[in-house]
């Protein structure tokens, strides 16, 4: 029997046994999120039909079609939708009313002790088969914050979330209402104009399960004996019970046999407004750095080299890392944990090694001095100034790819950038496609259920496989 319990409850675990009277907790509140559920799709298919028969409309009314009738059906429609919706928010009131009434009921009951459980896992295995539904929901979508109330702005994205990770069941409310906090902790700490939020969630086909499933008969007789104390198994009931008269009971334990399993990635990307920083106005600072730029050019020719000055470049660099920064990133999966790692050095390398040879240089040097038809004294001072400069320009490429690969290597994985983010989502992607691969989290789950008759039949199975044993010692 599959059901939808929370996936994140210490107690639901892979052959471990389940209170019946806690999923049943579970179950009505499965129960409210199925009617909110229904109520919402019906709403939302009615908004649906209504933005298309307006297309429609407008298309017709461009062809100079009479469309008298249909503004009349458009308005029945248009009360349809506000009824739908009025039904909609009065069930969704008085669903998360019973739903939390439900959690305190949760909350107060008493813990009880985790038996062990009751399979022989010995004899059992786990293994996976491809019983479930394969599928994937991908999807992106920008929200900007200009002029957007923002309890508007994060219903609208919490609402985006759940409908996007629709498929993986029950779990996509607490995924809405997990991103909605991380953007409200950004906003809190920066000033955003937008937020791109990718989203991916996935079912897969193979469910894990117990098979074969044989159980302890020992460790079952003393869950049975601790679940219900006032319908004990003894071994002295149990001998002088025979095949004709098995008893019958209501009392049954449960433990989980099998479950299927989903996963999920959202990142969001967090673009910051920033029109001040703790030096000033964004267009001051430029306006710095480009004088700066030009006195670090200065500093250097003097010195007979290219580039910048090395102490205004450090100086630059810090100006940038403290105020330039454009977008922040936040990511939540569950069900895979995919690897950030940072490509850094590959492209510094290329980037300096695209770059002209000495070689190719002194080449260029030497055609422009054999062109001159005349050498001065002027003429050699420049050959050998330019010289000097080749030279260091040698030294200074060595002398940074040293420095630029100590220093990615030594940030490598430190820092996460979109980039970095678009890397761990194709390894997410390349992760869920690996059959090999053990990643996901239940999102359904197998129980199996012990009836007091399965156990009396096991227990004579093991002890006593021959029932004229029993009559036999009886006598």
């Amino acid at each position: 029997m599959p059901t939808s319990i929370p996936y994140d409850h210490p107690s639901f675990v892979l052959g471990h046994l389940i209170d019946t009277n806690l999923l049943q907790f579970f179950q009505k509140i499965e129960a409210q999120h199925s009617k909110i559920n229904a109520a919402q799709d019906k709403m939302n298919g009615l908004l649906t039909m209504r933005r298309s028969l307006a297309m429609t409309i407008n298309e017709l009314a461009d062809l100079e079609i009479n469309i008298d009738n249909l503004k009349t059906e458009i308005e029945a429609l248009n009360q349809q939708i506000t009824t739908a919706a009025q039904n909609y928010l009065s069930i969704r009131v008085a669903g998360e009313a019973t739903i939390q009434k439900i959690r305190t009921q949760i909350a107060d009951s008493p813990i009880t002790e985790q038996l062990e459980s009751p399979v022989d896992y010995s004899l059992s295995n786990i293994t996976s088969f491809p019983i479930a539904s394969e599928s994937i929901k991908l999807d992106s979508q920008y929200f900007s914050y200009e002029g957007r109330a923002e309890d508007d702005l994060m219903a609208g994205i919490e609402s985006y979330i759940k409908e996007a990770t629709s498929n993986i069941g029950s779990n996509s409310a607490e995924l809405g209402k997990t991103t909605t906090a991380q953007i409200r902790q950004q906003k809190l700490n920066h000033t955003l104009s937008g937020t791109l939020i990718i989203t991916a969630s996935c079912t897969h086909a193979n469910a894990r399960l117990i098979e074969p499933c044989y159980i302890d008969v020992e460790k079952t007789l003393q869950a049975w004996n601790a679940y219900f104390p006032e319908d004990q198994l003894t071994e002295a009931y149990l001998s002088s019970t025979t095949n004709a008269n098995l008893p019958t009971s209501k009392n049954q334990l449960t433990f989980i046999s099998g479950m299927t399993l989903g996963s999920s990635f959202i990142g969001m990307v967090h673009f910051l407004k920033k029109e001040e920083s703790n030096l000033g106005p964004v267009n001051a600072i430029a306006n710095g750095l480009k004088e700066k730029l030009e006195l670090g050019g200065w500093l250097e020719n003097t010195k007979g080299g290219y580039g910048i000055a090395p102490e205004i470049q450090e100086e630059i660099n810090k100006i940038i890392n403290d105020n330039m920064v454009s977008c922040h990133v936040n990511l939540i999966t569950l069900g895979a944990l995919p690897s950030i790692s940072s490509n850094q050095v590959a492209e510094g390398t290329r980037q300096i090694l695209q770059k002209n040879t000495v070689k190719e240089t002194l080449n260029l040097v030497e055609q422009k001095q054999d062109s001159e038809e005349k050498k001065t004294v002027a003429s050699s001072a420049n050959a050998a100034r330019t010289g000097q400069q080749i030279l260091k320009i040698q030294e200074a490429k060595t002398k940074s790819l040293i420095e630029g690969l100590a220093n990615i290597k030594h940030t490598e994985n430190q820092t996460i950038d979109v980039n970095s983010l678009l890397e761990a989502f194709k390894n997410y992607l390349e992760l869920i496609k690996t059959k090999e691969s053990n990643c996901g989290f239940p999102i359904d789950f197998h129980l199996k259920k012990i009836s007091k008759t399965q156990l009396i039949k096991a227990w004579k199975n093991k002890y006593h496989p021959n029932n004229n044993t029993i009559q036999k010692n009886k006598k």
